[in-house]
């Protein structure tokens, strides 16, 4: 089947889907009492620079009646979130407690390649590894996560992940709320999808999961189902993290409020952007501030998305992630008219153009329409909240008519290696460039003939974006970044100086971060001397 014909057929049989005009009226099966919303614990180095780290398995009652089967860092699930501040010096114990090996990579850190936790830097079943990272960048929400290959996208979507959050001097002039877990409020959002026993249904070397990423059909935000978060009446900052593995959100406000854009991946704006929706792709963080100043209840919700094989129910209308509820209590913090001095961002001054194309084997398409359509004709639905649905919906004549035949599918060990960048499915030992430290760098970053988004994310480095499709980025997303999206065919431009060093041993990697698209080739690594 044609690629086109694909595109054509998911359109019609809400499998790929529009945005609405309009977002609102959130409707769900449960109206309930809601469960708070878990607040990571805060993990800071001690009197000697030390900070602890363990891998470990777990257990997690995410379904009523059920206890899941999970992983985390210190923890049965996720991890706590590491704070730290500019100019300090870290030196974390990372002992990993499975049975299987693991990395730690620190997303969104300006560290050289050898702490910078890739593929490369292997921590074996009860091994230890004692990076020492050095904090020289402004304020930002960053994270951690495993970066084992290919193992990556099994090993987070089972929980090993947590936030990463650098303060400064600056931010701390700026009286924006920092009250941890009270008016300074974090967001972990993640899909997931469960078997009938309970337990996490995940299988990286699926024909669909390949081609689309991991689509869930229920939301987690902090390891808790639609929980309730009661802040104090005023400004409300959310950071807030995509760790699914694939999906998209695009966030927003029940009530059709505004909120205000003050940080993206690598920290500040230059001043608050106001918003009423805001897309979040797998692995960007935004840290962005609500008014709840009129102490009435709203709800955090994601409308639908324009990404391949993410709009099936409950998907396809608004889901609600999180209830507010705002408190009798005064908030102190500030929304300050001016944030952050953002230098410009001049692709003359670049010296070096590179070019990486992200691609996929043109027979994904076909088989992974194929198999959601069977899976859309037998599978029951649920709704993001864990309430079973109606049955599916059958297909069509028309839509069966059309849909592509099944004939000889994909292997698993051609699934392993079935994407690629600049025409290369990712090779451990395999060097695609060499930067040079401190030059600025101009990156034209495209996709081959499939239409899928792909985030596509660089280590050891934060970026600014110069273009998406030729236009300029969305005011929101003129900060530094980590993270930029490719996606229907289009491109886009980055600059970009790599001011770390990373040799042959210990290279930066340049992927996708739908996960899945990572661990089956669509990763590059590069050196920096």
């Amino acid at each position: 089947m044609r690629r086109r014909d694909v595109l054509e057929l998911l359109a019609t049989t809400g499998l790929a889907a529009a945005l609405p005009t309009r977002v609102w009226g959130v409707s769900r099966s449960s109206t309930g009492p809601r469960a708070p919303l878990p607040i990571p614990e805060i993990l800071e180095s001690d009197e000697n620079g030390l900070a602890h780290l363990k891998f470990q398995t777990g257990n997690m009652p995410f379904l009523e009646g059920f206890s899941t089967h999970t992983l985390g860092i210190n923890g049965p699930y996720l991890a706590p979130t590491i704070k730290a501040t500019r100019g300090q010096k870290i030196t974390f114990r990372v002992e990993n407690g499975l049975e299987e090996p693991v990395t730690l990579h620190w997303h969104g850190l300006e560290i050289p390649g050898h702490v910078d936790g890739g593929p490369h830097q292997i921590i074996e079943p009860g091994g230890i590894w004692t990076p020492t990272l050095h904090i020289d960048q402004p304020a930002a929400t960053c994270w951690y996560h495993p970066h084992f290959y290919p193992s990556t996208a099994d090993l987070v979507v089972k929980g090993l992940a947590g936030l990463f959050v650098i303060e400064d001097d600056e931010i701390g002039k700026l009286s924006l709320p920092s009250d941890w877990g009270i008016d300074d409020i974090p967001l972990v959002i993640q899909d997931r999808r469960f078997t009938p026993d309970g337990e996490i249904d995940y299988e990286l070397l699926d024909i669909v999961n390949v081609a689309t990423g991991y689509a869930g059909d229920k939301v987690l935000v902090n390891g808790a189902l639609y929980p309730e978060v009661k802040p104090p009446a005023g400004w409300v900052r959310f950071r807030m993290l995509n760790g699914s593995n694939a999906r998209s959100y695009n966030i927003a406000m029940s009530d059709e409020r505004p909120f205000y854009v003050i940080g993206s991946d690598g920290g500040l704006l230059s001043e608050p952007v106001k918003v009423t929706s805001i897309p979040l792709r797998a692995a960007e963080r935004y840290e962005v501030l609500v008014s709840t100043h009129d102490r009435k209840p709203f709800e955090v919700v994601t409308t639908p998305v324009q990404q391949m094989g993410m709009t099936t129910p409950p998907f396809d209308k608004i889901v609600p992630l999180l209830t507010v509820t705002p408190s009798a209590q005064e908030a102190t913090g500030k929304m300050p008219d001016q944030l952050a001095n953002l230098p410009s961002a001049d692709p003359t001054l670049a010296t070096v153009t590179r070019r990486l194309v992200l691609a996929m084997d043109d027979r994904l398409d076909g088989q992974a329409m194929a198999l959601m359509m069977e899976r859309k004709m037998s599978q029951p639905m649920a709704d993001a909240n864990g309430q079973s649905g109606n049955d599916a919906m059958p297909l069509s004549q028309d839509e069966a008519m059309k849909a592509p035949k099944l004939g000889p599918l994909l292997t698993r060990e051609e699934l392993k290696t079935i994407n690629s960048i600049n025409g290369r499915s990712f090779d451990m030992q395999h060097i695609e460039f060499e930067a040079i430290q401190g030059r600025l760098e101009h990156w034209i970053i495209s996709q081959g003939t499939d239409r899928m988004v792909h985030p596509v994310h660089l280590h050891g480095c934060q970026f600014r974006i110069l273009s998406l499709d030729g236009e300029p980025p969305p005011a929101y997303a003129q900060g530094w970044k980590d993270v930029v999206t490719v996606s229907g065919g289009r491109t886009s431009e980055i600059l970009v100086q790599f001011n770390h060093k990373a040799d042959a041993n210990s290279p930066f990697m340049a992927h996708c971060h739908i996960l899945e698209h990572e661990d089956t080739g669509m990763m590059t690594q590069f050196i920096v001397s």
